[in-house]
């Protein structure tokens, strides 16, 4: 699967950066794509993007509180989390506590 051209990281990022209100049918495969492009680059121009869409709470803001996920900016992971807390919805927390979780799981390995 990810030796398929679609998977490309850099591919789907830069098409991120250019229409991120834009996703593909298979929003799954971008989103890990973008998702893996974040934690393995350098990515201060796309982060910003990314805090943008943490602030507007638009219709992709879900997808935005994923990648922030995977970002290592920490005013991006303060904003997201500044941001859940403030839905107080337990659904929302239970959701980022397992994203988190996992993430340090691999990190670690």
């Amino acid at each position: 699967m990810t030796n398929l051209p679609t998977c490309d990281q850099q591919a789907q990022a830069e098409r991120w950066v250019r229409f991120p209100n834009s996703l593909n049918d298979d929003i799954h495969k971008q989103v890990t794509a973008v998702c893996h492009y974040f934690f393995t680059h350098n990515v201060t121009r796309e982060e910003s993007l990314l805090e943008a869409h943490l602030k507007s709470r638009g219709n992709l803001w879900s997808t935005s509180v994923q990648l922030a996920a995977c970002s290592h900016a920490d005013r991006v992971i303060k904003l997201a989390t500044k941001q859940i807390v403030a839905t107080k919805n337990a659904a929302i927390f239970a959701s980022m506590l397992q994203v988190i979780f996992q993430k340090f799981k691999y990190e670690s390995i």
